[in-house]
C-alpha cells in the first residue's frame, strides 16, 4: 500500500474553476452482454502512442501555465471474451530544480496485478474522479485530463509517472469496465493484471514529447 502520507501532487493544490464538459470520450469495443461469472483480466499497455495527445505540465516544480502536447497510449482490458480499450497518459514531463527535466513514466516490459486505492485524492487538478489502482509503489492508474484543450481547467495535468485514464468521465468508465468485464460489483473484487509493453521513453522537444 503507497504511503497514505505521499500525495505527488500535494504542493499543486490550484484556486477551484469551473469548467463545462465535452463529449470528448474513451473509445470502447460495444458488449451486448457482459457475463457476471467472475473472470481474471489483464490489461496490456500498447508500447507505442496512438497518434492522439493530451496536455501535462511539468510537475512537481514547473508551472501549471507550461503545457507540454504528450503522446496517449491504447490500454486494453480484456476477460478472454470481450475486450475494452481506453487512452491513458504514460509519460509526462517533469522538472525538479535541483534536477532538471526529465521524462516520468515505466518503459521497461513488465507485469503487476492491481489493488483498488480508494481513499486516493488527485490534487493537480479540480475536477479528478477520486480513487486509484495501485500498479506498485507509488505509480498507479488514475483519472486524467477530460480533453486535449489546455486551456480548460479540467483538461491540464500533472504526472509523476502514473497511467493517467483520459477522457470526460474517463475513469469513472474505467472501473465500470473492469467490473463488468469481471464479473464483480465492486471495485474492490476485481481480479486484475497489467502488462507493460516495452516502451521507447519519450524526449522533450520544446513543449513536446517525442520518441527520439
Amino acid at each position: 500500500m503507497p504511503d497514505p502520507d505521499y500525495d505527488p501532487f500535494a504542493v499543486l493544490r490550484r484556486p477551484e474553476r469551473t469548467s463545462s464538459t465535452t463529449t470528448t470520450r474513451n473509445s470502447a469495443t460495444s458488449n451486448t452482454q457482459i457475463s457476471r461469472v467472475k473472470r481474471k483480466l489483464t490489461l496490456t499497455l500498447d508500447g507505442t502512442p496512438n497518434g492522439n495527445h493530451a496536455y501535462t505540465w511539468d510537475y512537481p516544480d514547473g508551472s501549471f501555465e507550461n503545457h507540454y502536447k504528450t503522446p496517449l497510449y491504447t490500454l486494453r482490458i480484456s476477460n478472454g471474451k470481450h475486450t475494452r480499450a481506453f487512452q491513458v497518459i504514460r509519460f509526462g514531463p517533469r522538472y525538479v530544480r535541483s534536477e532538471g527535466y526529465s521524462v516520468a513514466g515505466l518503459a521497461d516490459h513488465q507485469t503487476h496485478s492491481l489493488t483498488w486505492y480508494p481513499e486516493y485524492m488527485l490534487h493537480s487538478t479540480d475536477s479528478a474522479e477520486n480513487g486509484a489502482w495501485i500498479v506498485y509503489g507509488n505509480f498507479l492508474i488514475h483519472d486524467g485530463p477530460n480533453t486535449n484543450d489546455p486551456n480548460r481547467a479540467d483538461s491540464m495535468i500533472g504526472t509523476a509517472g502514473c497511467l493517467e485514464v483520459f477522457g470526460h468521465d474517463g475513469f469513472s468508465s474505467f472501473n465500470k469496465a473492469l467490473r463488468e468485464l469481471g464479473g464483480v460489483t465492486s471495485n474492490k473484487d476485481v481480479d486484475a493484471k497489467i502488462i507493460y509493453l516495452k516502451a521507447v521513453r519519450p524526449i522533450i522537444r520544446g513543449r513536446t514529447l517525442v520518441l527520439p
